[in-house]
């Protein structure tokens, strides 16, 4: 069941209408119950797995609970002595330890295995990677004793399997979520129009640019012999275009269901292309496994026991200042690796993370070089420069997305050509409309991406949503229905058609 589909959306009508008809007390069970449905849908075969996941989650927290109420309790108890209290609480966070090991190797090991293990016909369960880092995360925060677990497996299957999260994220915690999964909601109109207006977009998005975009960006990257120069350039450029419109509309399409239940999801973009550095971009695309990342991995790497060893050891070589930024470094390119890995299978994904964490820290330590040359290089402070920054970072990021859909050798032969081979003349010569791209469409893309780029550039301004309520409501819903229109119109699409699956539903 795509996000982009009849069913789906029947199937959201249909789960308003019993969700706002039933207590509040137990709408979390309607959610729950359609999570599941929703899995059973989309693969009965691999349910197995998430329930795993679920129920080795659940236990492992409980139990590491129950550890910290008898440590909490033991500290309050006059009758022990603070060496004894200081021993038992030290055997308690060994056995935590030993509890949180073993749910880490269970699930992530689950997940490598079933990404990894050459097995014919083999189809991933649906967001194993989106729900085994939410469920990792929660466990690890019960064991660092941010709170205590949920002592209800139904619930934390609700929290771990929420539906909409399943096809494209974004990564949830917790913490925030809590309250919003497992709260009654009153029925509100203002929240479902919001909601309402949140998915349009993205169907907009979705289906007149991502859908009409990738059988051309597939042609052109498909076949970089013959689509050479110019038209390279134009398909590495292309997939960075089609790669955020269809990523970010299921976002959209995510967080506006979820706001219909009034459940508030996580924003996973934040204007990427605005930014002047790839550290920066990465800060603003799919922000909440970067920050997963960040608390999860880049801050127990960069204090490890290892890191530590390693900066004393540059130290003496190089000299303090030097060697104390090499846990930064360590932890740069350990989240990178795992990015690569989490991205896909193969040697491409892992040298397209490795160059992305290389380049992050040349362009850090570059930072702070310019910082100390600042009267040499003001030129860094005009608005002119900003724009080069920001076009830099674009490229950069499209180029080195092409060593996931390229080997190694072709990428620097498509670079050498991109060079070599380019003539703006080639435009002329036929090729693009053999990769699919008529006249037609073409206004279309530059449309969509006008109105794309107009409503970034609007909503600096604060929410455009927010905006749209000063506005008078025949006019609110004069601009929805005017962009529904225009996606049935200019959206690509046919009788029983279903969008193509979002690029991040393989994850």
């Amino acid at each position: 069941m795509f996000l982009i589909s009849y069913s789906f959306f029947v199937f959201v009508l249909v789960l308003l209408l019993v969700y706002y008809l039933v207590p509040g007390k137990v709408q979390w069970m309607v959610l729950l119950s359609a999570s599941v449905l929703f899995y059973l849908w989309a693969g009965a075969e691999w349910v197995i797995f998430p329930l795993l996941t679920v129920l080795a989650t659940w236990s492992l927290a409980g139990r590491i609970g129950k550890l910290t109420l008898i440590s909490k309790e033991e500290k309050k108890n006059p009758q022990i002595s603070e060496e004894q209290r200081k021993e038992n609480a030290q055997k308690i966070k060994q056995k935590q330890r030993r509890l949180l090991k073993a749910g880490l190797f269970f699930n992530f090991g689950l997940l490598l295995g079933l990404k990894y293990l050459p097995m014919d016909n083999l189809v991933l369960p649906l967001g194993i990677s989106y729900y085994t880092f939410q469920a990792m995360g929660y466990l690890i925060d019960v064991y660092q004793r941010k709170y205590l677990p949920e002592k209800n497996p139904a619930k934390t299957a609700l929290f771990i399997l929420y539906f909409p999260q399943l096809t494209a994220g974004p990564i949830g915690r917790f913490v925030s979520m809590k309250e919003e999964l497992y709260s009654g909601h009153s029925f509100s109109m203002h929240r479902v129009k919001l909601g309402v207006q949140r998915v349009v977009w993205g169907c907009f998005k979705k289906l007149v640019i991502a859908d009409r975009m990738q059988p051309v960006v597939q042609a052109l990257t498909g076949n970089p012999q013959y689509y050479d120069g110019l038209y390279a350039l134009l398909g590495i450029i292309g997939y960075g275009m089609w790669l955020y419109a269809d990523f970010s509309s299921g976002i959209d399409i995510v967080i506006g269901v979820s706001q219909m239940f009034g459940i508030t999801l996580a924003e996973n973009f934040n204007h990427p292309y605005e930014a002047r550095s790839l550290g920066e971009f990465w800060r603003r695309w799919h922000m909440s496994l970067m920050q997963w990342f960040r608390e999860y991995i880049y801050f127990p790497v960069s204090t490890s026991r290892l890191s530590r060893k390693v900066s004393g050891w540059m130290g003496r070589l190089l000299g303090k200042k030097k060697g104390s930024k090499f846990p930064a470094y360590i932890a740069t390119m350990t989240i990178w690796l795992i990015t690569g890995v989490w991205h896909g299978t193969g040697g491409r994904y892992i040298l397209w993370g490795l160059a992305n964490g290389v380049i992050i820290l040349i362009s850090q330590e570059w930072t702070g070089y310019c910082r100390q040359k600042h009267r040499t290089f003001r030129f860094a402070d005009a608005p002119w420069y900003r724009q080069v920054e920001r076009v830099r970072t674009f490229l950069l990021f499209c180029i080195l997305s092409s060593l996931q859909y390229f080997s190694l050798g072709t990428f620097l032969q498509t670079g050498k050509g991109m060079i070599t081979r380019f003539s703006m003349a080639a435009l002329g010569d036929g090729r693009l409309a053999e990769a699919g791209l008529t006249w037609p469409d073409g206004l279309v893309l530059l449309f969509g991406f006008l109105l794309l780029w107009g409503a970034g550039v609007r909503q600096k301004k604060g929410s455009i949503r927010k905006q749209m309520e000063s506005l008078p409501c025949l006019l609110q819903y004069g601009m929805v229905f005017g962009l529904v229109l225009v996606t049935l119109v200019m959206g690509v699409y046919g009788y029983g058609y279903d969008a193509k699956q979002f690029i991040y539903n393989q994850f």
